[in-house]
């Protein structure tokens, strides 16, 4: 059930989705060993501050 309701603008969405499919497409490459010369950890570390300043865009 829904507590809170936010809603986005259109650039907001946009900018959410994008940020989403960066990570993704990261930590893609991290599960198929394709890190080129970046650390598989630093990738992952990167990742979780991105999704940890995309949570707090709704606190």
């Amino acid at each position: 059930m829904l507590k809170e309701c936010t809603i986005l603008t259109f650039n907001e969405t946009e900018k959410l989705r994008n940020d989403l499919d960066r990570i993704i497409e990261d930590l893609t490459k991290v599960v198929n060993d394709d890190c080129d010369s970046v650390s598989s950890q630093t990738i992952c570390d990167y990742a979780v501050n991105d999704l940890r300043k995309i949570r707090m865009q709704f606190t």
